[in-house]
């Protein structure tokens, strides 16, 4: 009829405890504690009682009984529970009081003890208003968190949640129905942290139009014959289907994800939703490929998204637990169901059921409509990898890593079948729209096609990798990817026939950045080992795929030499993508010949990498401000001499226009790497509001970076001048031994024999030879290895001739 009963576990309030502690608080018994020590930020009045009410950024909270001429005063009672700033306060006739607090808590006071009666705690940051919505008996609190949550105060619980993009500092409510809030920047912005530059190197010899990695995902397009396919490269491609389905010609790429991308679904209308383990799910322009909008309340990989076709709102899911609806038009979450089992796996119906899988091996049923969780579906002995809802024929179908597909009732939330029909895995399911036949896919590499009346299956294919995804296409064509880069189409009819393959590329694997910090050795998918410049973005040489080839390379290029960690690179998608952060970029200071520079200052002098690199990423977007808003540039105090020295040197440090720029940050809530903006060389204009402040800096006020210093000891080992003779200098990690070498000549006033007198001077560390050219930071790092002041030990050749005041 009506009643709902649950059995739990474990309180949710237990399980957010950690690191519990007692505090006790010292009272000084020769003032007056019954009052507020710091600024009173709220005050409310009980206008039948007079009795005022005061909270202050002492955490506490005042009662005072108002003389009826309000002329005097008497202190009542201290409310003692908030254990930072009070912001707000809210009395309600018959005697109830709220309060907010920066300790991210909505209180209710019993007015008459002092004593706290209900915590509303669904805020995560600083609370900062409460009010009593009167006409529907409600109260209503908002906060740093961006949060907007109606309550019911006989139920304690929230009603309704709004979520928006920026932190409310203000609120304001009718008595009737009317609430506004007033805020000031935007909480995306206030998450974001470590803000670096990315670019990846564009291989000219392959078609970078398509993945290099597994695909996960496809959609299509029926209206358009569009194929949409995503990948473990990060990217999204769509492919111009020919109306015969054996013909293909791409059309747009979509980059903006920074890790897998896990799930797409197309809606009819131009929409596409796409979802990645950057925990992001991002809304594309399916015309432009640019990313229209970012919906980021996940805090772990996010592995499926769908959409309901009837209430015209998206759903999402991911292993953070939470299962998420999303309002499109309005780009915020409407409901959201938080479990504590990572979800694997996500069903959706055309009207209103979502079917979740999870870890726990159980599945979970919801009524979006109403949002409301229906019931569990248990019968699976592994994870659950794939499911489909049919609402017409009232039915669920999942496939799991136990090898079964299992077709469920969804009234009665039974097993009603149990079908056996691959020997691995079942990673993916598809059912016609009449419900008769089922398409499944897996780990064995086969796609079979199974009748549901007969029970009879057809083997379709065998691919030579596992089966991410099926997407049939009509009755006549099957598209299948799997775990390597191409995509297949079949003919269902024919036996299988092929009829197009959409080819993927290799995909780089590892790498080795060389101890010159210029060069890196990259090694493919095809084991073949190429050779890239981080200088120009381009790739230096191609060594071929034989065996051992990656390791002989990378000995034979390897020479003792130290250069501090001015960037970071990964593979991840396939690609070979450098990282730029600040200030670790401006440790890059490094002899001009060392980069290639061969004129005749090139030997002692010196240059920043890091510098460098970022000025011709930015080449565009800097000479675009100069000449569209110099009162930019106009903030920065230029250093002429810097400036024209850097662009001198510029001229060898150039990049394909095409080369991509990203800026990314990390996430405060869950830790990721998230794409901010992307943008090609020449597409980076004024227009870009992306750039990170330190980019700026570095653009227009010339900084250089300071270099690394070390403690050096100074040996003499020569009978004929002061043998013992011990000397501590502090010098820099980009010192060459012919600076200690000339320090030598000139320290004894040896120079009578002539500007090559530095040439007899020898040098030791540990034992070992040091040419003239090698820096201490190179022999610190080879020869000394210890955190101890390094020693140098010196003496001059047999040959050389010392004058005779050399020996005093």
């Amino acid at each position: 009829q009506k009643y709902v009963c649950t059995g739990a576990r474990e309180s949710v309030q237990k399980m957010k405890r950690v690191g519990e502690r007692v505090s006790f608080s010292f009272i000084n018994d020769t003032v007056d504690n019954h009052c507020h020590c710091f600024g009173v930020n709220a005050m409310s009045y009980d206008t039948n009682q007079n009795v005022l009410y005061t909270a202050g950024r002492d955490s506490s909270i005042h009662s005072w009984i108002i003389n009826a001429d309000a002329v005097g005063y008497e202190h009542k009672i201290a409310f003692n529970h908030h254990s930072n700033w009070v912001n707000d306060l809210e009395f309600v006739e018959g005697g109830s009081l709220f309060s907010c607090s920066n300790d991210s808590s909505v209180l209710l006071w019993d007015t008459d003890t002092g004593e706290m009666v209900e915590n509303y705690d669904r805020h995560t940051d600083y609370v900062k208003a409460v009010s009593y919505i009167e006409d529907i008996n409600q109260m209503v609190s908002s906060g740093l968190d961006g949060k907007l949550i109606l309550w019911d105060i006989e139920k304690s619980m929230d009603i309704s949640r709004f979520n928006n993009n920026v932190s409310i500092y203000s609120m304001g409510c009718g008595k009737q129905k009317y609430v506004c809030t007033g805020a000031r920047e935007s909480v995306q912005k206030m998450k974001r942290v470590g803000e670096r530059v990315s670019f990846s190197f564009i291989n000219d010899t392959v078609d970078n139009h398509c993945h290099c990695f597994g695909v996960n995902a496809m959609s299509y397009d029926t209206n358009q014959n569009v194929l949409y396919t995503a990948g473990r490269d990060s990217s999204i491609h769509s492919w111009i289907i020919n109306a015969d389905a054996v013909g293909y010609e791409h059309k747009i790429a979509f980059n903006h994800h920074s890790n897998w991308v896990n799930d797409l679904e197309f809606v009819e209308g131009g929409s596409l939703f796409s979802c990645s383990n950057d925990s992001s799910v991002l809304l594309w322009d399916t015309d432009t490929g640019e990313m229209v909008e970012n919906y980021d309340r996940h805090t772990d990989y996010v592995k499926a998204v769908s959409y309901i076709e009837d209430i015209n709102q998206m759903v999402s899911s991911g292993l953070d637990g939470k299962l998420i609806l999303w309002d499109i038009e309005k780009s915020m979450d409407i409901s959201r169901f938080n479990n504590n089992v990572s979800i694997y796996s996500m069903g959706c119906g055309k009207q209103k059921y979502v079917c979740t899988g999870a870890s726990d091996k159980t599945l979970r049923l919801y009524d979006m409509v109403g949002c409301i969780y229906i019931g569990e579906l248990k019968g699976h002995d592994d994870n659950i990898k794939t499911i489909i809802i049919h609402e017409e024929s009232n039915l669920i179908i999942s496939g799991s890593s136990d090898n079964t597909i299992k077709l469920w009732d969804i009234g009665t939330r039974k097993c009603i079948d149990t079908l056996y029909i691959h020997q691995d895995s079942v990673w993916s399911l598809y059912v016609d729209e009449d419900c008769q036949n089922i398409y499944s896919g897996g780990r064995d590499n086969c796609v079979y096609k199974t009748n549901l009346s007969t029970k009879e299956s057809t083997l379709i294919t065998t691919e030579e990798h596992p089966i991410l995804k099926i997407l049939p296409i009509g009755d006549e064509s099957i598209f299948v990817s799997t775990t390597d880069s191409s995509v297949n189409s079949y003919n269902i009819v024919e036996n299988g026939e092929r009829n197009i393959t959409i080819p993927g590329r290799p995909g780089l694997i590892c790498h080795h950045i060389l101890p010159d910090r210029q060069r890196i050795v990259t090694e493919d998918s095809d084991a073949r080992v190429e050779l890239w410049d981080v200088s120009t973005g381009t790739k230096i040489d191609d060594f071929g795929n034989e065996e051992g080839t990656y390791e002989r390379v990378i000995e034979d290029l390897s020479e003792i030499k130290c250069v501090s960690r001015w960037f970071s690179c990964d593979t991840r998608n396939g690609n070979l993508n450098v990282h730029i952060e600040y200030p670790t970029c401006l440790k890059s200071r490094i002899y001009a010949s060392d980069a290639g520079f061969d004129d005749e200052q090139a030997y002692n002098k010196v240059i920043n990498v890091g510098i460098l690199v970022v000025n011709a990423l930015f080449c565009n977007w800097k000479k675009d401000i100069l000449d569209k808003h110099p009162e930019i540039a106009n903030q920065y105090s230029v250093n002429k001499e810097i400036e024209d020295e850097v662009n001198d040197v510029l001229r060898e440090y150039h990049y394909p226009p095409e080369v991509p720029v990203i800026i990314s940050y990390i996430d405060r809530r869950s830790g990721r790497d998230m794409t901010f903006s992307r943008n090609t060389i020449s597409s980076l204009s004024a227009t870009c509001e992306t750039i990170p402040k330190w980019v700026k800096d570095m653009l227009f006020s010339g900084k250089t970076g300071e270099d690394e210093k070390l403690q050096v000891v100074l040996l003499c080992e020569d009978e004929r001048l002061r043998s013992g003779n011990r000397k501590t200098v502090t010098a820099a990690t980009i010192a060459r031994m012919n600076l200690i070498a000339n320090w030598v000549i000139n320290k004894w006033e040896l120079g009578e024999n002539g500007d090559n007198s530095s040439n007899h001077v020898i040098l030791h560390c540990r034992d070992e030879l040091l040419p003239h050219d090698i820096d201490i930071g190179t022999i610190k790092l080879h020869y000394w290895k210890s955190s101890s002041p390094m020693e140098i030990r010196y003496k001059l050749s047999d040959e050389f001739k010392v004058p005779s005041r050399g020996l005093f």
